[in-house]
Parts: structure tokens; sequence; C-alpha cells
């Protein structure tokens, strides 16, 4: 009775195809009503642009595909939904999306409409809800594009092609593809390989289709293409758009450093190392979105630059020069460092493949229900938080790293195990084959934490494991997104920017000064050994020297007393690279890096 009360509830949304504003159109996602706007005149636009009409539809499409309630042959009825909504026909899931997911599948749906001259194909990947898929998600390989992601893009365009055969597709047809997270990367090496084919002349023969009629919008997507980044970026996939949180640590994993990137164009949402005018407008409009948005009072909390830095102290820090100091600690900057630290020096792709692969797959599948002798786990929730912050775990799982017991930690992390699957004669055997299979990553892990204590003090804060979870949100990102679209906010709407920033190195200073022409004021001072700013992200190391992150769109006067200046450009994969070796104590770093 409760379940029919709350979708009457809903029955308005449901009935209602558009709003009070041309386009506008309301869905539901995990049980919560959101807007957003479509228009077919949208896919005339030149699909090598970014389109803020074509990122929010995408999305609203990408969330409709994620319900939580019902069972799963219903869990596709809110992106149907919103498609017969929104004009679409010929509307097909497949069958994993109508079923409990397993360790490889992919749910996918597919639509279609007569616009003008040309058809349109809409396609969304399933981007919630995935169960046991999320160990495909950690399925990378030997070589070349990411397993998982790969084998579900070569599913998802074979159901493509029955879908063209059984609809009788001919003539002009454009292809609108969406998908957030696994479903983002999913349509990002999807999308590549149909425009490959496009161009090899091999696309399906029965209808016309160029490089030109390809939309594919992909949000917050975890590295997925085994290719170079000159390869990667190529004028043929410019119509592949990545959007994302910069503080979201998902689309790191897999790394970057084992050779995987994304095909196309990266856009990322304001942040304080990337946008000059975050902390004076930026961050509320991003906020205010992610709070006042409806049903979002319902999810938890988060704050976009709320990170904890803690001292590593002294005798830690002296051996490798760690930071001892942070203004504005930068969860970006730490999620970056954390994912290249271990798997880029660490770990490879090759070590990784062959010893891990296989039971990080189970055990993570384990979470979510994929073994019916041990209960599913909601992975990633306050519960999962609370229960590692509990009965000392945390404490004693520190205690073991400071004191060089790798053994130690391992057991904990087992003793973990024991908790969240609650471990019974029936259940220990599993449990302990799954942990056994993990047991030399962990260790692994366990070095690695002691060598960086750093790392370890600042991973193992409560609120800030919760916030490396709560960026991934896609209720937030969705936020975030509409906050960048000029048809709500006009000329003040948040910019997206390409996730490249700066660093201003300076060795052993006496005295900073850095002034910003587009806000007009100091941005950051250093005296008596002090640093000072109520905008810029930076840090103090063991030695004294400081790094200053400075956002691309700043326009800085600087007067510097140091031994040393330097100047180097990150770019969106976190690669630094040093611009100018040796800096002028007085001078003006202006938008395009140049020195005056």
């Amino acid at each position: 009775m409760k379940k029919l009360f709350k979708y009457f509830l809903l029955l308005p949304f449901l009935l209602t195809s558009c709003g009070k504003t041309k386009g506008e159109y309301t869905f539901i996602c995990a049980e919560h009503s959101f807007t957003t706007y479509y228009e077919d005149k949208y896919f005339t636009l030149d699909n090598r642009y970014y389109h803020e009409e074509i990122a929010l539809a995408s999305y609203a499409s990408a969330m409709a595909s994620n319900a939580t309630d019902g069972d799963y042959s219903e869990k596709s009825n809110y992106l149907t939904r919103l498609w017969k909504r929104q004009g679409f026909t010929n509307i097909f899931v497949n069958n994993s999306f109508k079923e409990k997911p397993t360790l490889d599948s992919i749910g996918v749906g597919f639509a279609s409409k007569k616009i003008d001259d040309f058809n349109l194909i809409a396609i969304t990947i399933r981007s919630g809800e995935y169960g046991a898929e999320w160990g495909s998600n950690l399925t990378v390989g030997p070589a070349g594009h990411s397993a998982g992601f790969k084998n579900s893009s070569d599913i998802v365009l074979n159901e493509l092609a029955n879908y063209l055969v059984n609809n009788n597709f001919t003539g002009h047809t454009k292809f609108w593809l969406s998908g957030y997270s696994r479903g983002g990367s999913v349509i990002n090496l999807a999308a590549a390989t149909m425009l490959d084919q496009i161009e090899a002349d091999s696309f399906y023969p029965a209808i016309s289709t160029s490089v030109h009629d390809i939309y594919a919008y992909c949000f917050e997507p975890p590295s997925c293409a085994g290719v170079e980044k000159e390869e990667a970026s190529k004028d043929i996939y410019k119509c592949i758009h990545n959007i994302m949180n910069y503080n979201d640590i998902i689309p790191l994993v897999p790394p970057f450093d084992w050779g995987l990137i994304r095909y196309g164009q990266s856009y990322f949402y304001p942040d304080r190392i990337l946008d000059i005018n975050f902390n004076a407008t930026e961050r509320r409009k991003l906020v205010s979105n992610y709070h006042f948005t409806n049903g979002a009072q319902d999810f938890p909390d988060y704050t976009i630059d709320d990170w904890n830095f803690y001292d590593p102290g002294p005798e830690a820090a002296e051996e490798k020069n760690l930071p001892r100091e942070s203004i504005f600690p930068s969860q970006g900057r730490f999620a970056h460092g954390l994912v290249h630290q271990l798997f880029g020096t660490g770990i490879s792709r090759d070590q990784y493949n062959v010893g891990v692969e296989k039971g990080i797959r189970d055990i993570v599948a384990t979470f979510f229900g994929y073994n019916p002798d041990v209960k599913e786990v909601e992975l990633g929730s306050d519960v999962f938080i609370d229960l590692l912050f509990s009965y000392s775990l945390v404490q004693n799982i520190v205690s073991d790293l400071f004191m060089q017991d790798f053994y130690g930690f391992t057991k904990d992390i087992q003793l973990f195990l024991y908790l969240l699957f609650d471990v019974d004669e029936n259940n220990v055997e599993i449990i302990n084959e799954l942990f056994s299979s993990v047991q030399a990553f962990l260790l692994f892990i366990g070095i690695f934490l002691n060598y960086r204590p750093d790392y370890m003090l600042q991973l193992f804060s409560r609120n800030n494991m919760l916030g490396l979870i709560f960026p991934h949100s896609c209720e937030l990102n969705y936020s975030f997104l509409k906050s960048c679209d000029r048809r709500i906010y006009g000329k003040d709407a948040c910019k997206l920017n390409d996730g490249t920033y700066q660093i201003l190195h300076i060795k052993t200073p006496s005295s900073v000064t850095i002034y910003e022409n587009t806000l007009k004021k100091n941005v950051f001072s250093y005296t008596d050994g002090k640093m000072s700013s109520d905008t810029l992200s930076a840090e103090k190391m063991h030695d004294g020297s400081i790094d200053i992150y400075l956002p691309k769109n700043g326009d800085y006067i600087y007067k510097i007393e140091s031994e040393d200046i330097s100047l180097s450009n990150v770019d969106e994969y976190g690669t630094e690279e040093i611009v100018y070796q040796t800096m002028s104590k007085e001078g003006h770093i202006v938008r395009n890096t140049e020195m005056i």
C-alpha cells in the first residue's frame, strides 16, 4: 500500500509531458523527480561542439536508466517513459537490462523517431544498479582497451545491429548516445568504434550515416581506451564529449598510467584549482543546485571543498619531502596522486592482470550478491563506511601501518570482510577464499601506505572517505551540469573547463604576493613563514618550498623573494610538465600561460 501511495504522489510528474518552459520534461531517477529539456532541433547542431542542450538531455536519459525500486523487469521503465514523452518509438531494452546483472552483463536501451529528413536513434546504457557488473569495471586485461568496457561496448554494438535490422531502418540516420559512469565508458568506446566503421565505410550499409551524425555524451566515465592521446583526440572523435567532476576518483580507475585514456573531448565542472571564480560565485551555484533540486534534499550533505589534510610529522615527511601544511586541500589532487602513486609507480598493468584482477573482480561482484551464499552489501554506502570506522578497526589499521605490521594490516582487512558479510559457518570458507585471492594485493597496499603516510592519514579519515564517494553521485553531478546551463543562469552560468591548471613552485621563499586582476584583489601571500589565501589552494613542503595551484583562467601579477621559481602545466590526466624552469621575481602570468 505504501508503494502504491508513493506512486500516486508521483502521478502528476509521470502524466505531465512538459513543464512551463518549452521542451521541459520531468523524469524520475532513483525514485526522485528532476527536470530536463529536449527538442528535436538539438540534433541539427554541429556534433563536433559541446552543446549544453544535448548534454542535459543526455544526462537525463542516463539518470532515468537508474531505478532503485521494483524488480529488474521494471528497472528500465523510467527511461522508456521519458523516451515516450519525448516522442520516441520503436523502444527496445535488451534482456540484460531486465534481469539481475551478472559479472559481465550490460544493459542497453534503444529508441527512435523521425525528424525532418532523418531518423534519430537514441542509445542509453544502464547507468546505475549495476550489481555484479561492477566487477567488469575492474576487468582491465593485459593490453589495449580496458577489457570489461570493451567487451560491453561490443555487446551494445551487436544489439544495435539487431535493432537496425529488426526495424528496417533506411536513409539518413543519426545516433544519440548517452551513459554515466560505467555506462559513460561503454558509450565512449562504442561511439569510437562506430566512427571508425563509418570512416572505413563498413557501418550498417542500409542507412546513410556520416561522422557528423554521431552525438555521444559520457558522464564521469572511467578511463577505458588503450590508445595514445594523439589518436584519441583526432578530429573524427570530437563528437564524443566527456563531462567530469575533477574531485571524482572513479574516472581515474583504471589508471592513466596503464595507457588508458578516453576518446574525444573532456570538460570539467568548476573547482578551486580549475576556476579562479570558484570561491566567489561558482561554488555557491553548484551546491545550491544540488541541495534544492527536487529530491536532492534526501541525499547526504556534500560540500565540494571540504577535504581534510593531516600533517604526517617531520620524521615521516623529511625523506620524501611531503606536504606539512595545506590551504584549501584539493580532493582532486589527492585522488590523482593516490591513483598515480599506487598504480603508476607501484603495480603495473601486467602485474594486476596476472596476479590481482580475478580476485578483485570476484570480491567486488560478491559485494553485490553475485555469490548467492554470501549476503549482498551496499558498497559505498554510509553503512559500509560506518562499519569500517567501528570496532576500533581503523585505529588498528593505522597502528599496523605505522608499526610496519603489514601482515596484521591484512588480517584486519580480513576481519572487516567478516563483519561486512556477517561471517558464519556457512560462508566463512567462501570469504576466506576471497580474502586469500587479494591478500598479496592488500600487503602491497599496506607497504605503500606506510611509505606514504600523508596518503594514509588523509585516506583513513571518515569524512575524507565519505568525500571520495559523494563526488560520483549522478544526482550531484546533474546539478553541477545544470549550473553550467545558460538557459537557466544566462550569462552567470558556471563555466566548464578543460581540467588543466598550473603549479607555481617556489623554493625557500621569504615573501610572496599574488594579485589576481579578475577578482581585483590579492589572492595569496606568504610572510613570516605563514601562507594566507581565501582563494587559492597551496601546500608547504617539509623543506619549506611552496606549491601554489593556479587556475588557468586567472590573470596573476606576482612578486616573490625566493631562491628559485618555476611554473608547471598539469594536464587533465594529472601529468606535470615544467614550462618555465626559471622565472623572474616579479612578473605577470596571463591566461594563456605566457610570461610578461
